[in-house]
């Protein structure tokens, strides 16, 4: 769910060894520098760098890709809501608004935190990060060949702000902009220290303001937007398909931050009802790229002449991050959850071999720490210094939190039937009492009845497994059914008791962390904040993270982070992948895979009939 969310992955150790710890880079471009920004390491690439590395320069351009989603879209507007657009993160082509309209900055994928400058030419931060001054480039151009101006940049930030998807009402609402010298925008944040905010504002999508004058700018809108990025949308169909076309005049081909990308003269995006009609018409040959999600279906659907020929790809590729979690939070706006015994007696009653072994063949892995296992994890005995950190909190955290980083013993595990015994304990001692079979709600007096919420409706076997195992301790977990669009505004609006979430820990912790665990946002309708967790502690942790200035202050904090959080158990941790399973038909080359990116950047892709060349290796 948190990848439509924006929530995305984390620092693993392959990033650490990387990184070797240094100190903070700088944060303003003095004369003659690259304008290039990183809040944490030094960078890789300069304005005299050819193109990022992992790129094939030679690449040629043309061809077609044709892409299978599962879903539907009724708006091309991507400034306001509601309105469901194309762009989806969970489901690629990913980070589509990018395709479509450029950015003060772009993200290069073999840095931990690399950016570099497109649509600026010079950019200033602020030492606590609370401020960042973007110059803009005289050589932007939207594709109608006008200019962009500050006005359009304030215009879309005002309206992602004010009108935009929750997300952007979300992370925007404490952030102001006001024009920079001549040609300039300057953003400020109340929050100091955020090492994310100069890359949420520098990877804005721009928007041009005269487009959307004259009455345009509507909800829900099928007119063709105008952008400035490498691609346009040239054809589409409300719900069916969308078709992008390259914008050969793209103003930027010949920068370095693109060369090799965006290949391909057309892109087709298709929309499918479900998974099984996708995955059918994948083997039809109806589309040629896709990226499964599910283990019962990557383990028993692809399989047929097509793959023993070799006619479609078929690959497993791992990742360093510690890839997607999935968890069941509680939500704690409702007094039953706020009892953390009552929380860890949930977390017992989930059995994650059996759920592996019967729904996953095997191919999850159950999530021991946030951080997977890289530098940032926490383990074993707390140190001297984590322990000094948390010694003001020590009354408010269970016993032994400093003595092993999760709750769970997992040197002496439990059958099955111990953890329902003491779950069973738990619940009895937070007075949850058993009466003809059904534990009683002590809040209503009436039997305990759960709403869970869920997007993704191929979590719905794994939670009706779970719903057995609650209903043998007396607990009923009713399943909500509700239309898309509807499930999406009751996940928003906090009107349920669990819901299935999932998160992709980032690759610098702090941001994320906040929207999802601190107490800022808990009352804040529409915040991702879905737990509602008011947890004094996990702020204080959030605020380590948050005013971290070197590697080591980083790396003290997460861990820190990562065992308040697993101790005071506020999700159930379900299942964890670090795997991409993707299968696409045999007629595209692509650079070799670096552990840092995702494989299914299609950008990097190109058409292998048009002619052989060299794969770049990383």
């Amino acid at each position: 769910m948190f990848s439509s969310l924006r929530l995305m992955c984390f620092v693993s150790l392959f990033f650490v060894v990387y990184l070797f710890t240094p100190a903070f880079a700088k944060t303003e471009n003095r004369e003659g520098e690259a304008c290039r920004y990183s809040p944490i390491h030094d960078l890789k690439y300069t304005d005299s760098s050819p193109n990022f590395s992992y790129v094939n320069p030679q690449a040629p351009k043309g061809g077609k890709i044709s892409i299978g989603r599962v879903g539907y879209f009724d708006s091309l507007n991507f400034l306001r809501y509601p309105g469901t657009t194309i762009s989806d993160r969970k489901q690629i082509p990913l980070h589509i608004d990018h395709y479509l309209f450029d950015s003060f900055l772009v993200q290069s994928s073999d840095e931990v935190a690399g950016f570099y400058c497109l649509a600026a030419k010079k950019i200033i931060v602020a030492e606590d990060f609370s401020q960042v001054s973007f110059v803009l480039n005289p050589a932007v151009r939207f594709h109608d060949g006008k200019a962009l101006t500050v006005d359009d940049v304030i215009f879309t930030f005002e309206t992602l702000k004010k009108q935009g998807h929750p997300y952007y009402r979300q992370v925007l609402r404490q952030v102001v902009i006001t024009p920079f010298g001549e040609n300039g925008v300057t953003y400020k944040s109340v929050r100091k220290g955020d090492k994310k905010f100069v890359s949420l504002v520098g990877t804005l999508p721009l928007h041009p303001k005269h487009f959307w004058q004259n009455g345009k700018l509507e909800n829900k809108s099928m007119v063709l937007p105008l952008g400035s990025g490498p691609y346009r949308i040239s054809e589409v169909q409300s719900g069916k398909f969308v078709l992008l076309e390259r914008e050969k005049n793209y103003w930027a081909r010949d920068h370095y931050t693109q060369k090799g990308r965006y290949n391909f003269d057309q892109i087709k995006i298709d929309y499918f009802r479900d998974h099984g009609s996708a995955i059918e018409a994948f083997k039809g040959r109806h589309f040629d790229i896709r990226v499964e999600k599910s283990a019962l279906d990557w383990q028993k659907a692809y399989a047929g002449a097509n793959f023993k020929s070799g006619d479609i790809q078929k690959h497993v590729i791992k990742t360093s991050k510690p890839g997607d979690m999935y968890f069941l939070a509680f939500n704690q706006r409702r007094a039953l959850f706020r009892n953390r015994n009552v929380r860890k007696a949930f977390a017992l009653l989930y059995d994650f071999d059996q759920t592996n072994k019967l729904l996953f063949h095997g191919l999850h892995n159950p999530i021991e720490s946030i951080y997977g296992n890289s530098e940032l994890a926490a383990k074993g005995v707390a140190s001297e210094d984590e322990g000094r950190i948390l010694k003001k909190f020590i009354k408010q955290l269970p016993a032994k939190t400093l003595d092993r980083e999760t709750p769970f013993d997992l040197k002496a595990k439990q059958t099955t039937r111990q953890q329902i015994r003491q779950a069973i304990k738990l619940l009895d001692d937070a007075k949850i009492v058993l009466k003809n079979g059904k534990r009683i709600d002590p809040q209503t007096g009436a039997p305990l009845k759960l709403e869970v919420a869920y997007l993704d409706l191929r979590h719905r076997r794994i939670l009706l497994n779970y719903a057995e195992k609650l209903k043998a301790v007396g607990i009923q977990l009713v399943l909500a059914e509700r239309e898309a669009f509807a499930a999406r505004k009751k996940v928003l609006d906090h009107e349920f008791d669990m819901v299935v979430l999932k998160w992709s820990p980032e690759l610098l912790p702090g941001t994320t962390e906040g929207l999802l665990w601190g107490s800022a946002l808990a009352d804040v309708k529409g915040s991702y904040a879905l737990a509602g967790v008011k947890d004094p502690v996990l702020d204080f942790t959030i605020g380590l993270l948050r005013r971290a200035r070197t590697w080591e202050e980083m790396t003290k904090a997460a861990r820190i982070f990562d065992r308040v959080f697993r101790w005071q158990i506020h999700a159930v941790p379900l299942w964890q992948t670090n795997e991409t399973w993707v299968a696409y038909w045999d007629k595209f080359s692509r650079p070799i895979p670096s552990s840092l990116f995702d494989v299914t950047l299609i950008d990097l892709w190109w058409s292998k009939d048009l002619r052989q060349t060299k794969v770049i290796d990383n």
